[in-house]
């Protein structure tokens, strides 16, 4: 799955597993803030607190909050690798999405609707629920990855004939695994538009350093002119304190002559 975050953040992934502790979500929550946390929606908080077998309460959102960085479930981030609220908030919202696909593929995965009425139409049954189903799954995949919602296939109603409920069961099995590809592929969609927009805020960061570091290097070059400008005015200056020292020394001479020339 793509990466997500700034900095370190951006050699973390969301993983299948929640819990992951090396992955994208727990390095965010290890790398909070109770500012950061408080701004999260309820149904983000109450996610947390049910993977962390925390109680929520949306009455009392702080305690819960205040309970999670007790937990040592957030810990607070140090600046530049806080978590910001945006990428936490979507980072949760993609985390409780793949848990919920996981369990619509779970409870497909989990159900009993296959049951056989005689030993005889095992083969037939199984084989054609399997080629129904495989043909499904194929123009559902093809459906999601186009953006288009597609509706049950004929061809499924063939896999038991001569059970209905077993027919109608299928079709709402396959028909929420169908909506769990979709929302996977929506998921998908989600994550690299985050991945962008995180990408083009790192560009941005890395134009506007450059563009400070071209400026401090033209001031301080600058700063060197003046400061050479400067010595060289300094230096003109005692030049001419020289000068002026010499020149009243010549007009006292004069005036010693001047004067004995007066008393001759």
């Amino acid at each position: 799955m793509a990466q997500l975050g700034d900095g370190d953040s951006l050699n973390k992934l969301l993983t299948v597993d929640a819990l992951d502790p090396n992955g994208l979500l727990n390095h965010l929550l290890q790398n909070s803030s109770k500012e950061v946390m408080m701004q999260c929606s309820e149904q983000n908080l109450a996610f947390i607190c049910q993977l962390f077998n925390e109680p929520f309460d949306a009455s009392n959102v702080e305690a819960c909050v205040d309970v999670l960085f007790r937990k040592g479930v957030c810990k607070e981030g140090s600046y530049p690798h806080a978590s910001k609220a945006e990428e936490l908030e979507s980072t949760i919202s993609a985390q409780r999405n793949l848990a919920e696909i996981q369990g619509m593929f779970l409870s497909v995965e989990n159900c009993s609707i296959v049951e056989f009425q005689k030993e005889s139409q095992i083969k037939e049954d199984t084989s054609a629920f399997i080629s129904g189903f495989d043909d499904f799954i194929q123009s559902s995949v093809s459906a999601a990855n186009a953006g288009v919602a597609i509706s049950v296939r004929p061809s499924i109603w063939l896999c038991k004939k001569r059970n209905d409920s077993l027919a109608r069961q299928l079709c709402a099995r396959l028909k929420m695994s169908q909506e769990a590809i979709i929302r996977m592929h929506k998921l998908q969609q989600e994550v690299d538009l985050m991945k962008q927009q995180l990408a083009n805020t790192q560009e941005e960061l890395a134009a506007v350093k450059s563009r400070f570091e071209s400026e401090l290097n033209i001031t301080k070059s600058e700063l060197n002119t003046t400061k050479s400008e400067l010595n060289i005015t300094k230096s003109e200056l005692n030049t001419t304190k020289s000068e002026v020292q010499k020149l009243h020394q010549g007009v006292s001479k004069i005036q010693r002559i001047v004067t004995d020339l007066i008393s001759n």
